[in-house]
């Protein structure tokens, strides 16, 4: 019988706590597992589950619909004769290549991410769509895109009314800018000696990359949204 678990250290081993009974649930996760176009891939990009987020309010017919149309800036060419889908963003598996964008120091003016900023940057494919998982968070930043263009208003305000604030994830946020915020701690330095010194935030992720590993958050804040996404 198939059953559904959650995952927890505990005492320094894993433990496995068994979830109620959810026939739908637990149905859903198998065809996800038996669907080789699913593929495990970094958990801090919350991006997947917007989408599905906007497919239940009806914005998005399927997550195998061509990405182009949902885009008003950035269209992707064909890889290879195939059109690049939602879920192969979502999954990395449209081939894409990483894009290795600066971070951005504060007091230094962003780019403007328009339609011939995102074409200068298109990273190109190193491989065919659906031939493995293949990390690249320009494809995930352009699910940001989506968002926004489909929505009106930035992955961040977005992320704060329909992601944080349904779930009360009080103390997450998604940092736009690079300067020290009282909600962020800083990092530290350590030295060989013991010494250690307090290294401020003044610096952020390029503005493309927000939406792919922009947010900051605490490891309370995220049970609340691994609960979310067990209910959703």
């Amino acid at each position: 019988d198939a059953k559904i678990a959650a995952a927890a250290i505990k005492d320094g081993a894993k433990e496995y706590v068994p979830l109620p009974p959810d026939e739908e649930l637990i149905a859903a996760v198998l065809e996800a597992i038996a669907d080789e176009r699913h593929s495990v891939v970094h958990g801090s990009d919350a991006m997947r589950q917007t989408i599905a987020m906007a497919l239940t309010e009806g914005k998005i017919a399927s997550l195998d619909t061509p990405v182009n149309p949902y885009l008003k800036r950035g269209q992707f060419p064909d890889n290879r004769g195939q059109m690049i889908t939602l879920r192969m963003l979502g999954t990395h598996q449209s081939g894409l290549a990483e894009a290795r964008m600066p971070f951005q120091r504060a007091g230094l003016a962003k780019p403007r991410i328009d339609d011939a900023y995102l074409r200068a940057n298109f990273p190109g494919y190193i491989v065919p769509v659906n031939s493995g998982s293949n990390y690249s968070n320009f494809g995930a930043a352009m699910l940001g895109y989506v968002i926004e263009d489909q929505t009106q208003q930035s992955f961040a305000q977005f992320a704060a009314r329909d992601i944080f604030a349904p779930l009360g994830m009080t103390q997450s946020l998604i940092v736009e800018d690079a300067r020290p915020q009282a909600r962020l701690a800083d990092g530290d330095a350590f030295y060989p000696g013991g010494g250690k010194r307090q290294i401020p935030n003044l610096w952020a992720n390029h503005p493309i990359n927000e939406a792919a590993g922009g947010m900051a958050s605490t490891g309370e804040d995220m049970a609340r949204y691994m609960i979310g996404l067990l209910i959703f």
